[in-house]
């Protein structure tokens, strides 16, 4: 069933002759429970296309839908909880908070919610579990290893139950070992329904997903099952 749908979506930064085309007319349908890849060289509109889907930014021209709703028929209000709620965001250099336990970093995004401190806890210590990083819980980020941390970011990720999981080059900043235990998390979440938008440069990391689709010049250059 579809989940996400892009229609000739275009992002212009810039104006006149400084202009520049980011995204330039780019449809694509999302389904939900798919492991999609997204791959192109650097500065060929990847990230620029995750963060419109995740509602950090707008597009210039196009609609994006949302389960079938136009997102300018969305309130801000409404974007904001779908950006805290809906999407779950996971970057290369995992975005940890160094000064914040493991504890306190992925119970970061529950903070506003009105969840008792002892739910959002027991919350935190089941996905940790479900990580295989419940003995960290305590820990600070400089004392992780690369592995940990992202999957550390993967539970701040997931810990208001996101449906859609988008990650801007996960494994990016690990070792192969490391990679495979990501991708093999990401595998489980998808058997669970959770959808997953990576982007990336690494061919493994895209015969992982069910389909693949390349960007070039702010177009998509073809798609792949």
């Amino acid at each position: 069933m579809e989940i996400l749908k892009m229609d000739n979506i275009k992002k212009i930064y810039g104006k006149g002759e400084a202009a520049v085309n980011a995204l330039n007319g780019v449809s694509a349908v999302i389904n939900e429970g798919e492991m999609l890849a997204i791959m192109g060289a650097s500065g060929s509109g990847k990230s620029t296309l995750l963060n419109i889907l995740g509602l950090l930014d707008q597009q210039t021209e196009g609609d994006y839908y949302i389960k079938g709703k136009k997102v300018n028929d969305y309130s801000e209000k409404e974007r904001a909880k779908l950006r805290g709620d809906f999407f779950g965001f996971v970057v290369q250099d995992f975005a940890l908070i160094p000064s914040m336990n493991v504890l306190n970093n992925v119970k970061l995004p529950l903070d506003y919610s009105s969840a008792s401190k002892k739910e959002k806890r027991k919350r935190v210590e089941a996905l940790l579990t479900k990580l295989g990083i419940e003995m960290k819980i305590k820990s600070y980020p400089n004392q992780l290893s690369g592995g940990q941390k992202q999957r550390v970011a993967i539970a701040r990720a997931l810990i208001n139950n996101a449906e859609v999981i988008l990650c801007d080059e996960p494994t990016g900043a690990l070792d192969s070992k490391n990679s495979t235990i990501i991708m093999d998390l990401f595998k489980e979440l998808k058997k669970e329904g959770k959808t997953i938008i990576i982007v990336t440069h690494d061919k493994n990391v895209a015969n992982c997903c069910d389909r693949t689709i390349t960007i070039s010049d702010g177009k998509i250059l073809e798609q792949t099952k």
